[in-house]
């Protein structure tokens, strides 16, 4: 499989490496909100797409679809990413959906998306 899942300290990791698909993605977010409408506290997210090799067509129409019915102990999600393109498709998920655009922040390192994390469970 090209995306693998993971926790990581207090999210569940994503990684992505090389090409991926809509339909693999969302068979595996299914199971991973499954996974976090059990846990009783405020679960984030990592999209780590640094191994990736392009996000493919069809982005804003499936982060929207997937994200529909978001559990409501969802945190952020942090997307690693170094790349312009899903950087800015990322960042216009919030022009269509605020309150999911609120809870998306982009950051270039694994380390850099740890610190977000840290400092936002540690206002909550």
């Amino acid at each position: 499989m090209a995306i693998s899942v993971s926790w990581d300290e207090q999210a569940i990791r994503y990684e992505f490496v090389g090409l991926w698909d809509w339909a693999e993605l969302e068979t595996i977010h299914a199971d991973v909100f499954d996974v976090i409408r059990a846990e009783t506290g405020t679960i984030s997210l990592i999209f780590d797409l640094t191994q990736s090799i392009d996000l493919p067509i069809g982005a804003l129409s499936a982060m929207r679809r997937m994200f529909t019915y978001a559990p409501p102990n969802l945190g952020l999600l942090v997307v690693i990413t170094t790349d312009d393109a899903a950087t800015m498709t990322f960042g216009m998920l919030g022009n269509f959906d605020a309150a999911l655009g609120k809870r998306i922040i982009v950051r270039d390192t694994l380390a850099a998306a740890r610190q977000t994390l840290n400092d936002f469970y540690a206002s909550h």
